[in-house]
């Protein structure tokens, strides 16, 4: 079954060695890192340091998902080529497939409405765009007919 797969079998071989390298480098970071950490909070309890050190945690590193105003200049594009209003959901969707994202991956989806539903809130409050209810009582926008200004 190897017959003209013996580089590639070779090569993803060679390619999983590399990865388990990088595993155990990563485990032994770990390990160091943890250490530190104890002696530290060693350190701190000799000082006399009175609170919890369980609940000292870093913060979480901040998921960027779009650059600066490109969800707005996105929305914009969108709204511009349809004559039908569309929802924070049917945008982030689109937002989505465009990006080449996974719709169906939910928590994905959910930071992109939550972020769609802040850029379609500014954009209104800026008189860029119109909101109205449709059938089913969601907000739907489309391009205000003369936007404030194109200035996101």
């Amino acid at each position: 079954m190897t017959d003209g797969y013996d580089l590639t079998i070779s090569g993803l071989v060679r390619k999983r060695i590399e990865l388990l390298q990088e595993l155990e480098a990563l485990r032994e970071r770990s390990t160091a890192v943890t250490n530190t950490i104890r002696s530290l909070d060693r350190v701190l309890l000799a000082l006399g340091f009175k609170d919890d050190l369980a609940s000292i945690r870093a913060p979480a590193p901040r998921t960027f998902l779009f650059a600066r105003h490109e969800l707005r200049r996105f929305i914009l594009d969108q709204l511009r080529t349809t004559d039908v209003p569309l929802s924070s959901r049917q945008l982030a969707n689109l937002m989505a497939l465009a990006d080449g994202r996974d719709p169906n991956d939910r928590g994905l989806m959910v930071e992109i409405v939550k972020r769609v539903s802040r850029s379609v809130a500014i954009l209104f409050r800026r008189g860029m765009l119109h909101r109205s209810k449709d059938e089913v009582g969601d907000y739907v926008y489309k391009l205000a007919h003369e936007p404030a200004s194109d200035h996101i």
